[in-house]
């Protein structure tokens, strides 16, 4: 076998990380095991649960790579270690609700409110708390919270102009097509000029979206898409936003934003480092330190480690005369 070999055999995936917690398992300790969709999700989930938890070590999280993965590996370990009480796991929801589509409804699973985790992250004040603590300007002085409230100004302009391009998605996955969002590049449809976010000039959204996920619209689309953003106008756009696109406003604005800050300082004589270069595989691990815990995470957190938390069982560590299941402790 290859080193290549190896490396795939590694791969992170529900058999990986099944075997990743049959191995970390021990019913007489305080462990906490958390089944997540991806990469950025361990370092948002960690965030929130260290709460909880004393000791960092005892926190083991493994990436599932996909939502239905995580279903999965929720069948696999509640049915092979159904006492054990501190296996949790996390999903995003999508636009799940809005399409109908259902999973499993499960007390043990958390699933986001907004389309997925990003969206908890991404606002004006992780741009002004990234511009506080990883950007340093020396020789001068700057009000970060300008730059927050432009920030906002581009949120709410980025909202109105990717409403078409979800309401275009939902359309599409209503129709059963498998839509595959992770080469959608948005710096081919939109730009930041003179401070605003604009769409890019001469650039056909709908001919691109076909293109980069291999799809073909329906005749008369651009009906059926004012009618699907009727619909979406109903919610808040953190529930039907894709998050990673609102990642990737938050990524170009701030370099943007770093941009300025450096022309405006060299003209006082003064100067602006960032030593951390903020990208879409660092932006969520970098800024969920600061962003409050959303509400219904906070209470499956409370539910799941502060009810019944100084029993062993709770631990899932056995009981000789007083052994409650997690099913029974819900209907105390």
């Amino acid at each position: 076998m290859t080193f290549k070999d190896v490396l795939r055999s590694s791969r992170s995936g529900r058999t990986t990380a099944l075997h990743k917690f049959r191995t970390n398992y021990d019913p007489n300790s305080q462990r906490v095991y958390l089944f997540v969709e991806g990469e950025p999700d361990k370092a948002f989930y960690r965030c929130f649960v260290g709460k909880y938890v004393t000791n960092p070590r005892d926190i083991f999280i493994y990436n599932c790579e996909n939502k239905d993965n995580v279903y999965k590996a929720h069948a696999d370990v509640l049915a092979s270690y159904p006492d054990c009480e501190r296996a949790l796991f996390f999903v995003d929801k999508d636009i799940d609700d809005i399409l109908g589509k259902q999973y499993p409804g499960s007390p043990r699973v958390f699933v986001t409110e907004c389309y997925s985790i990003e969206n908890y992250v991404v606002s004006p004040e992780a741009v002004k708390r990234f511009f506080t603590d990883y950007v340093k300007v020396n020789r001068v002085e700057f009000d970060m919270e300008e730059i927050a409230q432009q920030f906002g100004r581009q949120l709410a302009t980025f909202n109105k102009l990717i409403l078409p391009i979800m309401a275009w998605i939902l359309v599409m996955r209503r129709r059963g097509e498998r839509v595959l969002l992770q080469d959608v590049k948005l710096g081919e449809l939109f730009e930041i000029s003179n401070h605003e976010l604009v769409k890019k000039k001469r650039r056909s959204a709908l001919s691109y979206l076909e293109k980069v996920t291999a799809t073909q619209s329906p005749p008369k689309v651009w009906a059926l898409v004012r009618s699907a953003s009727r619909e979406l106008l109903r919610l808040t756009p953190e529930r039907y936003v894709r998050g990673k696109f609102a990642g990737w406003l938050l990524i170009v604005s701030c370099r943007k934003f770093t941009e300025e800050l450096a022309t405006v300082a060299k003209e006082a004589r003064g100067s602006v480092t960032q030593p951390v270069q903020l990208n879409e595989t660092n932006f969520i691990q970098l800024l969920c330190s600061g962003t409050a815990a959303p509400a219904a995470l906070e209470s499956f957190m409370r539910f799941h480690f502060t009810r019944g938390a100084t029993t062993p069982s709770a631990a899932g560590i056995p009981q000789r005369n007083k052994r409650r299941g997690f099913l029974s402790r819900l209907l105390r």
